[in-house]
Order: structure tokens, then sequence, then C-alpha cells
């Protein structure tokens, strides 16, 4: 039979069952230690320090059993654990927060038994040297996004530290001078040229590979810095569009376009963006004044009071057409719901009222044109709104109302009538400074 021990494909498939083994245990411990309620500040610490500590007991533990009888690594892979076992509880048993004092902790921990792992190497000379894995903790702070203050703290701690060891390998003032039991003193004597272990350096070699490790140290922060920190204003750049959009959308809804204009005002939004809702806004204003006052019902504080048979008037405070709009949005959907409701009877009086010949103010120019249709829908939305009516729809120079439509109105018929009275009486005043010549053809028609 074919032995299939070495067999490619088999190992093939041993590596990927592995892989996908250890990637669902990070992600079940990672589900369980992510809240609902978690900022993505939270979100990122998790998705960092789960997996890490995670390793970092699969790594200790192996390495406990593998040198049982060597205590400097035993004494290392110790204190990982301890560096790492509370905070992986914490966050995924108890579904705490990554604080700063955790990260502080698991740095402060790991980064000493980081020390113990390569004053063992360096004494034992049986494995590499463990000082790099401080750039490890280094980017895990940065990425973190810890105060400088941490970070800055670990640089000039591992900087000390490597200055110590530079002093012990060229002075030799005993830091490495200990017996480790454990260590195969033949195998260490084959490795090194000197008698007594461990060998000193000669000052230019402890010199150059100082400044090795301190430019290792310096051009990673640098680097990883610099781009954690254009991450993080890359982040905070969308988030802040993503939030100034939400608050302008939601002022547009109630066409509210001065908080709109506000917003846009302080908000730090890439030039572009700015510029579209400029755009946008602006066009929203040209189109408030046109837009059918029934689809912009008034919030039910501003709505006006009906009693017995009378009519009286809550007064919105404005006179205008656009500053009557204004005061009259619909606060959300679930407010114009209301309004909507299917299926209902309703007794309702519709209003139409428009400016006969209107075409003979064009024969004086395109302004006084647009003049008279100004004064024509500031005077009837006035008169309408007076009545407790609603002006529906601007059509060039026309004017389409309701009274009842939007809410039950007693007298409603009455009311429509009144303001028709109104229109009519104040239509004389309005069109003659736009009357051409005789016979003075423009008129104001109303019916309900």
């Amino acid at each position: 039979s074919r032995s299939v021990v070495g067999d490619p494909q088999t190992m093939s498939d041993s590596s990927s069952s592995l892989v996908r083994g250890v990637s669902y245990v990070f992600s079940c411990l990672l589900n369980r230690s992510l809240n609902v309620h978690d900022s993505r500040l939270q979100v990122k610490r998790k998705q960092i320090i789960v997996p890490i500590c995670a390793i970092l007991l699969f790594l200790s533990a192996s390495g406990i059993a593998a040198n049982l009888e060597k205590h400097l690594i035993v004494l290392g892979c110790l204190l990982l654990i301890v560096g790492s076992t509370p905070p992986l509880i914490s966050i995924v048993c108890l579904k705490n927060d990554v604080t700063d004092n955790i990260l502080q902790y698991m740095a402060f921990v790991c980064t000493l038994a980081i020390v113990v792992l390569d004053i063992s190497a360096a004494a034992s000379y049986e494995f590499e040297r463990m000082w790099s894995m401080f750039v490890i903790v280094v980017d895990v702070l940065l990425l973190c996004e810890v105060p400088n203050r941490m970070t800055i703290q670990l640089l000039v701690g591992v900087c000390l530290y490597l200055l110590v060891m530079f002093a012990e390998q060229t002075t030799r003032f005993g830091i490495l001078d200990f017996e480790v039991k454990g260590y195969d003193q033949e195998v260490r004597h084959d490795q090194v040229a000197c008698e007594n272990l461990p060998c000193s350096l000669q000052i230019h070699t402890a010199v150059f590979t100082l400044v090795l490790q301190l430019l290792v140290f310096v051009i990673d922060f640098a680097c990883t810095r610099g781009f954690a920190l254009g991450l993080i204003n890359e982040r905070n750049d969308v988030l802040a569009s993503i939030s100034t959009a939400q608050e302008i959308a939601a002022a547009l809804v109630k066409f509210d376009l001065t908080r709109a204009d506000e917003l846009l005002l302080d908000a730090e939004i890439p030039g572009d963006l700015r510029v579209a809702y400029e755009t946008l806004i602006s066009n929203l204003r040209k189109y408030k004044p046109y837009l059918p006052q029934s689809c912009l019902p008034v919030d039910d504080d501003d709505e006006p009071e009906v009693t017995g048979t009378g009519s009286t008037l809550t007064s919105l405070g404005q006179s205008s057409l656009l500053s009557t709009v204004s005061t009259s949005i619909c606060r959300n959907a679930n407010d114009m719901l209301k309004f909507q409701k299917p299926f209902q009877n309703l007794k309702a009086t519709l209003v139409v009222v428009n400016i006969g010949h209107s075409m003979i103010a064009l024969e004086k120019s395109l302004q006084n044109f647009e003049q008279l249709i100004s004064s024509f829908i500031s005077m009837t939305h006035e008169a309408i709104s007076n009545h407790r009516g609603n002006s529906d729809l601007f059509l060039g120079d026309k004017l389409f109302a309701s009274f009842g439509a939007s809410k039950y109105q007693v007298g409603h018929a009455k009311s429509s009538l009144d303001s028709i009275t109104d229109i009519l009486r104040k239509a004389g005043p309005l069109l003659t400074p736009f009357q051409s010549g005789e016979p003075k053809v423009l008129t104001i028609n109303a019916g309900a």
C-alpha cells in the first residue's frame, strides 16, 4: 500500500483544516466579546486584542511545555500568560470594554516578559534575541489609538533597556553572568568563539548593534504612527461627513433651509460635497414657495383652533407665503401619515382662483409679469390662511386651495366664501399697477 505521510495533497488539506479551525475559534471569541452598543473604537480594539491574547496563551503554553527546565523561558512565558489571560477573560467572558488601563497593563507585562526572554536568549545563545518583539507592542498600541504618553513611555523604557544591554555586552558588569539551568553548555561553546560565556562584544560592534536597534524602533514608530494617524483622520472625516449629511438631510426633510445653511457653514466636509449641498439648498429655496401647502402640515401646536360653529384663527405669526410655509413643515414621515388616513370620508370645500388675461402683463416686460405673479401669490395665500384654508398648489397664475381637507373644519364652506370675498375685495388695488391701457382687461376670477 502507498504511504500518504508525505503526500502534498494530504498536507495541504491538513493545513486548510487547521486554518479553518483557528479562524473559527477566533471568530467565536470575537463574536462573544462584541456588544451591540460598542463604539467603532471598541470594535477595532477587540478585533486586535482578542486574537493577540489567544495567540499569546497558545504560544506561552507551548513554550512552557517544551522548556520546563529552563527557568527564564518559563518565567517569560508565565508573564505572557499573566498579561493576556485577565484581559481575555474581561473582554470575552465579562464583555467589558478594552480600556486604556487594560492596554497599559498588557503592554507593561508583555514588555517585561520580552525583557526576560531576551535576557535568556542573550545568556544562553540557544535561540535568537527577542528584542524585536517590542516593535509589535508599539504597533498594537498605535493601532488601538491609546494616548501618546503610553507609547512614549514604552519607547523610553525599551531604549533604556537596550542601553543597559549595550553596557552589559561591552563592560560585562554582571547581568548575564549566571548559570542557566538546563542549557547545553557544549552547544553554547560550539556557537561562540570565547571561553567565558556569555561573550562580550567589541565596542564598535556593540555600537553598530545599538544604533541598528534604535533605528528599527524609530523608523517603525514614525511609519506606523503616520499610517495610524492617517487612517484615524480619514475615518474622522468620513464620520463627520456622514453625521453632517444626516443632520442636513433631517433639516431638508422639514424644509428648514435656515438650519441647513447653519449646519453647512460649520461643517468640515470636502469642498465638492459642500458645493453640492449649497446648490441643493439654493434650489429648494426656489422651489419652496410653489410646493402644495397641504403636503406640509403644520405642527399640532400651530394648527388653527376650531371652537363651536364660529371660526377663530391661531396666528402662525407670519404673513408671507415663504415664512408661513417655513413654520408649517411636517416634522417627520409619521406626522405626514396622520393627515393621510385612507378610505376616510371628508367634507371639504375646494377653491380655485386665477388671473384673467394675465399674459397682458408680459406686454410690458417679464419683470412686470413676475411682480404680478408674486403679488398675486402673497395676496391670495394670505387671504386663504386668514380663513384657515390650505394653499395646495400655485400653477402659474392659478391657485388651488382647500378648506377642511387636511383636517376637519367646522364651517369650511363659509370660510371658503369669506376668503373669496377677501380676495375679490383686494383684486382692484392689486391689479391696477399692472393694467396696460384701456380697457382694463386684467381680472381675478374665483370660485368654490
